[in-house]
């Protein structure tokens, strides 16, 4: 099937429906107990990896049942998007290459609770599920994947427009009341910028991560969640601050590997799970 470009292109809706957001929700959120402001030992160990590898092909093999088709029907043999010059350039153009999702009908009433779920799973499963579901294709996500789940994540922050010009319920989802003091849904919004070469994502994202904080203070459960996703942020913005990019994705997206980058990934520097 021929490629469309971002500006025609339009989401199947035999596939992108209630019943695939309310699936993502159900998968991604299995196990967090209603109204938690922090996750369950079980439930970050189900989304960081962190068990065995046998919970992980098992758990990358339930996502691919359930979400792969979804993502191959916006993958780059369906969907071109504008070749990729600056991260500066992709946050001023994120309305265009977040279009197809803001064309959605289910996001389109700003103030519809379940428009602001459905931008999550939406971000869950362009930031999150790509991960579990071609972790042998990692350029796929580098560069696909995570360009359309950065401009969703854009689009939530963006300033929003006056509330009588507000067409979609993607600003400002984070801070809706169904959210906004919930960190282990809120959260999701923003790791596509923890993804991101870019320090400014990371400026970001760590504001964000300290406005949580500083909502949550007083609540132990809460601040000892979010310190570890700070702590997973410094490992991450470290790495960019010494390199000015992942190291360990070099291979896959076919750049040039310095004498210093290659003393770093033998020497064992983070690869955060992707080998």
């Amino acid at each position: 099937m021929a490629s469309t470009s971002i500006q025609s292109f339009k989401l199947n809706a035999s596939i992108f429906n209630r019943s695939l957001f309310t699936r993502i929700d159900g998968l991604w959120f299995a196990g967090l107990p209603r109204g938690a402001t922090a996750p369950t030992k079980e439930v970050v160990v189900r989304w960081f990896g962190v068990g065995s590898a046998t919970d992980r092909a098992v758990f990358d093999a339930e996502c691919a049942t359930g979400f792969k088709t979804a993502l191959e029907s916006i993958g780059p043999q369906r969907l071109t998007l504008p070749t990729f010059t600056t991260f500066q350039a992709e946050r001023e153009n994120a309305l265009s290459i977040a279009a197809p999702f803001l064309a959605l009908n289910d996001v389109r009433n700003e103030t519809d609770e379940e428009g602001v779920r459905i931008v999550l799973s939406l971000i869950v499963l362009l930031d999150q599920l790509s991960r579990n579901i071609f972790r042998d294709d990692q350029a796929l996500i580098y560069g696909h994947y995570d360009r359309l789940s950065r401009a969703l994540t854009q689009c939530v922050l963006a300033t929003p427009a006056p509330k009588e010009q507000k067409i979609n319920a993607f600003a400002a989802a984070d801070v809706h009341a169904k959210f906004k003091l919930l960190p282990p849904h809120r959260i999701w919004f923003y790791m596509p910028l923890m993804h991101s070469e870019d320090l400014a994502d990371h400026d970001s994202f760590e504001q964000l991560v300290a406005d949580m904080k500083v909502a949550h203070r007083g609540d132990e459960a809460a601040t000892k969640y979010l310190d570890k996703i700070a702590d997973f942020e410094k490992k991450h913005r470290d790495i960019l601050v010494r390199f000015g990019r992942y190291p360990h994705r070099n291979k896959v997206l076919r750049r040039e590997t310095s004498a210093e980058e290659r003393d770093w990934i033998e020497g064992g520097g983070d690869t955060f799970g992707t080998g």
